[in-house]
């Protein structure tokens, strides 16, 4: 339990950094050098996520491999693993540089800009140090970590990165420096946080300094290409909207998506951590056996996810406007798109939905039964993103993008339920719809209600007033629906006030 609540407590730091860090820096880039420039940084990071596809699935799988072993404290088994982990994980390092390196050389001539190609060139190198970082040394050592509980030493490490990033993204800026030296300031103290981190383990669990004595146990890796199809679904998912918009649209319009993808990508890695935090635990539970007490413990964590997306995407829905209306009110071109606004709310608290059930996919290793969904999920994300985007603009990528998500949440919670935790779906998928009803809601109160703010200190008061109005209206909801759950949660703490 000190583990669990270390790891969700921790989970929340890197994210608020992040989310600090994404409101001040594009804003003062978009200030300094343009919404084109800000469109292109935005494009090179989703660039590089697809060539960081070349390791997809690597982690995943060491992850989920790891959890018996080391529950039953198998060292020598362990050891094994991380050797052929770090070897996999070495292997496709190289082949990232080599084609990060062909693509920085051809993406210039590929796209039509008034910035030079050099600049553009030396852009995508820099940005994509951080990646390289992921595979020669983090990859491992937070596998280790995330199999022993330990997300939280992961999570405080990488939000002392944000931080140091930040601070030293915003002298650069006050130096006038050009865009790559800012991007670059930002990729150097990544690479300092996995040398931290190296560190660190090695510090922590010396029985395992040795680990290249072992024979590579390829156990580990064993459903790493089951566990790439599902990495896939998930860029296709996460980074194809800025890509298509560049295509199709063009760059300003992928700075528009990154301005609201701040605070909803900002959301879902809230969220995505705290399941992580929780994740291991529920992995030890299925790796021992303990059926019963793994679907005790989900059945918590699906009503966490309830509320937790219930309120926060509530909150979001009605003050997404007033934010970007402040946040570009000095911008070289318009932010403000109500339907988009609403649409990108929706869309990402389905996509935070889905999170749980996904994760005891994870847990179970049940990659190469599910991956047809993935490759489904992806296609239908890509394919009506394109079509609609080409018919409505900007909007359209965002429908395909939300028919998606909703398909697979859907089928998600079917399958876990079904396949890995043998119980019925009901109480989940109902879960799921009055969470999409409280939105919804919110979405018309949007619609027939002006917020306006001056400045972020109204902007703030304003969010309070919305925070506790959808407090209350999900704590009834709770009560009406969930109030077994609630006072068998209360009991297990010796508190029993519900009758």
């Amino acid at each position: 339990m000190k583990n669990l609540l270390k790891n969700i407590i921790a989970s929340i730091l890197p994210q608020a950094m992040n989310i600090l860090s994404n409101l001040i820096l594009p804003s003062l880039i978009i200030m300094k050098y343009g919404s084109e420039i800000n469109g292109l940084v935005s494009t090179t990071k989703s660039i590089i996520s697809y060539i960081s596809l070349v390791g997809a699935g690597i982690a995943t799988a060491v992850v989920q491999a790891l959890y018996a072993p080391v529950a039953k404290k198998e060292y020598e088994v362990v050891k094994g693993m991380l050797h052929a982990a770090g070897n996999m994980f070495n292997k496709y390092g190289l082949i990232f540089c080599g084609i990060t390196l062909a693509t920085a050389i051809i993406y210039p001539f590929t796209i039509s800009s008034d910035i030079d190609h050099i600049t553009i060139t030396l852009l995508l190198i820099v940005m994509s140090m951080s990646g390289a970082s992921e595979f020669f040394v983090v990859g491992r050592c937070r596998a280790l970590l995330y199999a022993h509980r330990k997300v939280y030493i992961c999570s405080v490490i990488q939000a002392v990165s944000l931080l140091g990033s930040l601070v030293l993204a915003l002298v650069m800026l006050q130096l006038d420096t050009s865009i790559v030296v800012v991007q670059f300031s930002i990729s150097f103290v990544y690479v300092l946080r996995a040398l931290l981190l190296h560190w660190y383990v090695n510090r922590q669990y010396p029985i395992y300094a040795d680990y290249k004595q072992v024979a590579p146990d390829h156990n580990a890796v064993a459903k790493r290409g089951d566990a790439l199809v599902h990495q896939i679904s998930g860029l296709a998912i996460n980074g194809s909207q800025s890509v298509i918009l560049t295509g199709v649209v063009g760059l300003g319009a992928a700075s528009i998506y990154s301005v609201y993808n701040i605070v909803f990508s900002g959301l879902q890695s809230i969220c995505s951590n705290i399941s992580t935090a929780i994740t291991p635990f529920l992995g030890r539970e299925y790796a021992l056996g303990g059926e019963k007490q793994l679907a005790e413990k989900f059945d918590l964590v699906d009503l966490l996810f309830h509320v937790l997306v219930s309120v926060v995407y509530s909150v979001a829905t009605m003050m997404i406007l007033p934010f970007v209306s402040l946040y570009t009110q000095n911008a070289d071109i318009d932010y403000l798109y109500p339907a988009f606004a609403w649409l990108f709310s929706m869309t990402s608290a389905i996509y935070v939905l889905k999170i749980p059930s996904n994760s005891l996919i994870n847990v179970a290793g049940h990659f190469k039964e599910t991956k047809w969904r993935a490759i489904v999920e992806g296609t239908i994300c890509i394919v009506l993103g394109l079509l609609f985007t080409a018919l409505w603009g900007m909007i359209g990528v965002l429908i395909g993008l939300c028919a998606a998500l909703l398909w697979r949440c859907i089928d998600t919670i079917i399958y876990t339920h079904k396949h890995i935790l043998c119980c019925n779906s009901r109480k989940t998928l109902f879960r799921f719809a009055r969470t999409v009803a409280i939105i919804l809601f919110w979405v018309w109160v949007t619609a027939t209600t002006t917020i306006s703010a001056s400045n972020f200190f109204e902007w703030i008061l304003s969010s309070f007033k919305v925070l506790l109005v959808s407090v209350i209206m999900v704590f009834i909801d709770v009560l009406l629906f969930d109030r077994m759950l609630v006072k068998r949660c209360l009991c297990s703490f010796g508190i029993n006030r519900i009758r």
